[in-house]
Parts: structure tokens; C-alpha cells; sequence
């Protein structure tokens, strides 16, 4: 938008085990992110997030919190075959 500041968005994401993630994000002037996530199995993970705005938004609401939900299709050894070849 045409005059509007630049923002950045900085994120990061911790793996332990490759089971459990915990994550930060934060975007300059506006919000704040933590989330943390847990690898059920192969193909399920499931995750959570808060997210608080500072910005003078911030005084309209008191957060969000958000529910993820990862569901990988695919076949069992790991390998995807090309829709190009059926």
C-alpha cells in the first residue's frame, strides 16, 4: 500500500526430537506470536497459537487463538507418485 511503513515479520521454530516444536513470531509494530506444535505420527500434527497485537488495534481485541491441524496424504513408504503417470 502506497505510503503505508514496511513491517518485517521475524519467526522462529525450536524441534525437539523432531515431536515437539515450540515457536516465536513477531512482526515490527503490530504483534507477537507464540505457537507450539506436536508431531502425532507420519502424517498427523497438531498445533496451537496465540497471537497479541500491540498496535493501537490492540485495544479492540484481546488476542486470537488459533487450532492446527497438518494431514499429509501420500503413500506409506514415503514416496508420491507423479499424477503425470497414471
Amino acid at each position: 500500500v502506497s505510503g503505508a511503513p514496511v513491517e518485517y515479520d521475524l519467526n522462529t521454530n525450536l524441534w525437539i526430537q523432531n515431536l515437539l516444536a515450540f515457536g516465536f513470531s513477531y512482526r515490527t509494530g503490530d504483534s507477537y506470536v507464540g505457537m507450539v506444535e506436536l508431531q502425532m505420527n507420519k502424517q498427523l500434527r497438531f498445533g496451537y497459537a496465540y497471537d497479541k497485537t500491540f498496535s493501537n488495534l490492540g485495544s479492540l481485541n484481546t488476542g486470537t487463538h488459533e487450532l492446527m491441524l497438518r494431514i499429509e496424504f501420500g503413500s506409506a513408504n514415503g514416496k508420491i507418485a507423479s499424477p503425470r503417470y497414471f
